[in-house]
């Protein structure tokens, strides 16, 4: 060892605490040993805290940390080397970029704030990066975020605020994983792009326009999103677990456009300007558990290609659509695969749409309660599965609605609606307690309403086929339905070939069904609103 390397390690130890004493013929290295920027020249914070990280890289520091102590500014980019950490314990105001090259950790005295101007914060190139107990106050600018990655793993965000800034958002690479964090007044909050395993929980939103989001590409089929689940798992990524997510007055609050294998659970959005569940060109998705109000477009959604997407005891209520799917073509292969399971579909004082939407084959909803909320498919839908739901309607609406209304205008599917009640106050003329209508052309269609309870409704059940094919019918089946206004429709062209049977029907007050042609007036096809 040489005398101007001996001087150095001895002014180190001076300096910045203890240090081991070097082994004759051996590379020193220090462990855990912490440097102060203030103590080193520079015209400004950024370039004193350069010369520390080089100097303890010269004095082969693998694992040091460099506090500050004194306010002060970064306005030139810097780059902490590998294994090299950030205390601050004093305000900071960054005006440039700090990276953060490998296993950096960036922590921060109780109190202290990051001012962070113009989008700049820290980024990550490398693995291995953690960010903790700091509050940022940003500009508000689109891309401010206290933290970036471009392809880095094993990134950790906890106990993290902020303030018109963003908290993370990350560029491919896996493993994320962020707790305990609130943002207000940003453009997003937490966002995942191409990065497979993220946890995210207990994340707070307020006044910001994306709170939680993963979002891989665009879902729009027509603008070249997916159409099959080998497409989502090649363009995008994956395996999410989000929880206790809250939002207020955000325009979405935890959501995603091409993912797969996601569970939001546990989670509260109230007034979302536009959808505050959502999954987009997504399959294998799971809303647990989680509470909405005011969503504008939704309480919960589904958007273009979405396969085994779930709603597992929702709690919605709006004014509105509680649920939605929505579709930019009437293929009904890009929504398949929808459940909905228990929980509350609350409209609250008037009737609206609890499920609804586009086209989509292969849903079933099962056990759900619903409170002056309807099922009705505004274009057309098929396979649809409902059973053992409590449709509630304790307000008289202003028009005719059918509080079960689909349409089944794809493929020949069979659609089945089984030991559902469905009751309440009595309803205007029209108003139909079960509507199902067929107009598909190439194939038959199969409906088996059976073991469903009606009361509060001028026409219990009312099936119809409109189809323009004369030789293709429906297949209609009746069976042990109590129905209250003793009025079973049948409507057909009279050219077509249908058939229908009624096994058993038992009425709460007596009477026959009713077989009419085309002059009988048939219930409204949508509801109210």
């Amino acid at each position: 060892m040489t005398l101007t390397t001996s001087l150095r390690f001895l002014i180190a130890g001076c300096l910045f605490g203890p240090v081991i004493s070097p082994v004759s013929g051996q590379q020193r290295t220090q462990s855990a040993t912490q440097y102060r920027a203030e103590q080193f020249a520079g015209v400004d914070l950024g370039a004193k805290i350069v010369a520390a990280d080089a100097a303890m890289k010269a004095a082969g520091v693998a694992e040091g940390t460099i506090s500050v102590n004194a306010s002060g500014s970064v306005p030139s980019p810097i780059s902490l080397s590998q294994g090299h950490s950030l205390r601050l314990n004093a305000p900071v105001t960054l005006n440039a970029v700090i990276t953060l090259t490998g296993n950096n950790k960036v922590s921060c005295a109780s109190g202290v704030l990051i001012t962070v101007h113009a989008g700049f914060g820290f980024k990550s190139t490398g693995d291995n990066p953690s960010l903790q107990d700091c509050k940022f106050a940003g500009d508000g600018s689109a891309d401010a975020t206290a933290l970036s990655t471009s392809n880095s793993s094993h990134i950790k965000m906890s106990n993290v605020q902020g303030k018109n800034i963003g908290i993370v958002h990350t560029m491919g690479g896996a493993d994320l994983q962020v707790s305990h964090v609130s943002v207000t007044g940003a453009v997003y909050g937490v966002v995942f792009q191409g990065t497979n395993n993220v946890t995210a929980e207990d994340v707070a939103c307020d006044g910001t326009a994306n709170c939680v989001q993963w979002f891989n590409r665009d879902s729009n089929f027509n603008a070249g999103g997916p159409n099959s689940r080998a497409m989502v798992q090649s363009m995008g990524a994956g395996h999410y677990r989000l929880n206790n997510i809250r939002c207020h007055n955000v325009t979405a609050c935890a959501w995603g456009s091409v993912g797969y294998d996601a569970v939001v659970s546990n989670s509260v959005a109230v007034n979302c300007a536009d959808v505050c569940f959502d999954a987009e060109g997504s399959m294998d998705i799971n809303f647990l558990n989680d509470t909405a109000s005011g969503g504008k477009n939704g309480d919960g959604s589904v958007f273009f290609f979405s396969n085994n997407v779930s709603f597992t005891n929702p709690h919605f209520t709006a004014a509105g659509f509680l649920i939605k799917v929505y579709n930019s073509s009437l293929n009904p292969n890009l929504s398949s695969g929808l459940h909905v399971t228990g929980g509350l579909l609350d409209c609250g004082k008037s009737i609206c749409t609890g499920f609804g939407g586009d086209a989509w084959t292969d849903l079933t909803i099962e056990g759900v309660e619903f409170r002056n909320a309807t099922i009705t498919a505004a274009t057309q839908g098929g396979g649809s599965h409902l059973r053992n739901n409590h449709l509630l309607f304790n307000v008289e609406a202003g028009a005719p609605f059918s509080a079960v209304g689909l349409p089944t205008r794809i493929f020949g599917s069979l659609t089945e609606i089984e030991s559902n009640r469905i009751e309440g106050v009595t309803q205007p003329a029209k108003s139909s307690g079960i509507t199902v209508e067929s107009s598909y052309f190439n194939a038959t269609q199969t409906f088996q309403i059976r073991n469903n309870t009606i009361t509060g409704f001028p026409i219990d059940i009312y099936t119809a086929n409109d189809g323009a094919n004369v030789g293709v019918g429906t297949d209609v089946v009746l069976d042990g339905n109590r129905t209250g206004s003793n009025t079973v429709i049948h409507v057909h062209p009279g050219a077509n070939h249908d058939t229908y049977s009624e096994t058993s029907r038992f009425t709460l007050s007596g009477g026959k069904w009713i077989k009419a042609d085309l002059s009988q007036p048939g219930p409204a096809k949508a509801s109210p609103r």
